[in-house]
């Protein structure tokens, strides 16, 4: 606190020990009292302003000869004193008559005992604009802000709102409301952002609520320099950054958009209301990197809206993806693939893949001798690449043990591509050269922890990141010891298994999480943003 505030404050409780009022001269201070101190944002005392002190939800309309308020005028000093105030709560507004600089508080709960009021500074007002077109009655309606003498009527105007003089800072809601008989108030939008002398223009005001999402992609954030395009980001929405009593059940009323009201595409791959916890992935079309003012806005609280959820939008094939497995469905049940091809992968094994806490969300968890999954009619798809091409293997991925056998992560068949663990433990990522080597990257691997593995081809090189760092990019030949064997692309895609290998299938013993097939080789940029976003303490993203 600097000494100008800490002056203000000794003041105010010098103040409460007084039986008089500098503005109520003989006058006994009996009953609840409520008092403050205002100043300039210079922090001088602000003589002279009017103060009201309102009930919350008063309606200034059809409030007017119904509730009381109160009201003050600053002394010498910013001081202002209300007497005999029954218990409930308020607001407490404040305008200084010569410059119309305003101030409105918080919520005032006023008890038995004399409430005071944090000292505050007055500021240039601000405006609130919005259409209530279309989704309310523009004749006999006005919309109004509670706890306050600010409202505007409709009478036809075409529903467009404009409420002027609004104190800048947090306004808890706007409210519509009819002049007919019986009409009940609602709310238009909760907790906007009045910038002083500037403009909160609301969008989409059939939803209720609205947060602000940050992207911070400098060093204190995700710590990436370049720009990335059409990138899905993961929203962990959790009982800290998020009221689910608010929403619709399973997110059906989420929506996204850009500061400019472009809408953007969103999927919710979880939606536990009763745990209060979801997984949301939102495709942003541009990510500059090194900067921290960049955001999207999140509305929820519809209860007409149905389901938005378009993982194939959000997983785009024009961006690459080729398919994208969370592998958060129940055991034994088909994993969904969330691009528009519909690979889905199904659950092979003595025992099958069973269900497990994954890094986002659930998990697949693998036995190492009998179980995995086959996506059907991979063989010959958009996966099918190329000698030397472009594409890119993605997974989270938590190896149970590391021994001296080979283990399968992402497979296209042993002599086609692939992500594995070797016998000496390493992880690798390798391409079959047509019956003559593999040719592979390689770097050590770690038992029960979470990483993040991807393999990138272009062309004649090749990459190996582990948690969005470059580990691996000096090829190794490794040659066909046993026989000739000529390059195969008849196998499907599998999980946690090669079909065509010859080590006893190379069974993974572990969990895979979010697995991803591009055919595009991400850039280094995407790859440490993918990493910096879906670790449990995301660096990306910011609840403002």
């Amino acid at each position: 606190m600097n000494c100008r505030l800490y002056f203000a404050m000794t003041i105010l409780l010098g103040l409460l020990s007084c039986t008089r009022s500098p503005e109520t001269a003989g006058v006994t201070e009996t009953g609840t009292v409520v008092k403050g101190m205002l100043f300039t944002k210079s922090g001088t005392p602000v003589s002279t302003s009017t103060v009201k002190l309102v009930p919350t939800d008063y309606d200034p309309l059809k409030d007017a000869q119904r509730l009381h308020t109160y009201r003050d005028t600053t002394n010498d000093a910013g001081a202002y004193t209300f007497h005999n105030i029954p218990i409930g709560a308020y607001t407490v507004q404040a305008v200084n008559i010569q410059d119309g600089a305003r101030v409105m508080t918080g919520i005032i709960n006023v008890a038995e005992d004399s409430a005071i009021v944090p000292a505050d500074t007055l500021r240039t007002p601000g405006t609130i604009k919005f259409s209530v077109s279309g989704i309310f009655d523009t004749v006999n309606g006005y919309v109004y802000i509670p706890g306050t003498f600010n409202f505007v009527r409709l009478r036809g105007s075409g529903g467009l709102v404009v409420l002027d003089s609004i104190p800048a800072g947090t306004i808890s809601s706007v409210v519509f409301n009819s002049s007919i008989a019986g009409a009940q108030p609602k709310a238009v939008r909760y907790n906007i952002s009045v910038p002083s002398g500037g403009t909160a223009a609301l969008s989409n005001t059939a939803w209720q609520y609205s947060k602000i999402i940050g992207l911070n992609t400098t060093s204190s954030g995700a710590g990436v320099s370049g720009a990335v395009y059409g990138f899905p980001v993961l929203l962990r929405l959790t009982n800290y950054n998020f009221n689910f009593g608010e929403a619709r059940n399973n997110g059906d009323d989420l929506r996204f958009a850009k500061p400019d009201n472009t809408p953007l595409a969103c999927e919710v791959e979880r939606w536990d209301q009763v745990a209060g916890l979801a997984e949301v992935w939102v495709k942003v079309d541009t990510i500059f990197g090194d900067n921290d003012a960049q955001s999207i806005v999140m509305y929820w609280g519809n209860a007409n809206a149905s389901g938005a959820s378009n993982s194939a939008a959000v997983f785009d094939e024009a961006n690459g993806f080729q398919g994208v497995w969370h592998l958060d469905a129940a055991t034994n049940a088909i994993e969904k693939d969330a691009t528009i091809h519909h690979y889905d992968a199904t659950p092979f094994g003595k025992t099958l893949p069973s269900d497990s806490i994954g890094i986002i969300g659930s998990a697949k968890k693998f036995d190492g001798f009998s179980n995995y999954f086959g996506m059907k009619g991979t063989a010959n798809s958009g996966m099918n690449f190329p000698e030397k091409s472009q594409y890119t293997l993605s997974a989270w991925v938590n190896v149970q043990t590391l021994d001296s056998t080979f283990q399968a992560l992402v497979y296209k068949g042993t002599y086609q591509y692939g992500l594995q663990i070797r016998p000496e433990g390493v992880w690798e990522f390798n391409e079959y050269k047509d019956s003559t080597w593999w040719e592979a990257v390689q770097f050590p691997a770690v038992t029960h922890a979470w990483k993040y593995v991807v393999g990138v081809r272009s062309g004649g090189q090749e990459f190996l990141y582990v948690d969005g760092i470059l580990v691996g990019d000096s090829v190794i030949y490794t040659p066909r010891q046993v026989g000739i064997v000529g390059r195969s692309t008849a196998s499907d895609v599998q999980l946690g298994h090669s079909i065509d290998g010859d080590e006893g299938g190379r069974y993974f013993k572990g969990m895979l999480d979010e697995v991803c097939i591009s055919g595009i080789s991400r850039s280094a940029d995407w790859i440490l943003l993918c990493y910096m976003n879906q670790r449990m303490d995301d660096k990306l993203v910011v609840f403002r």
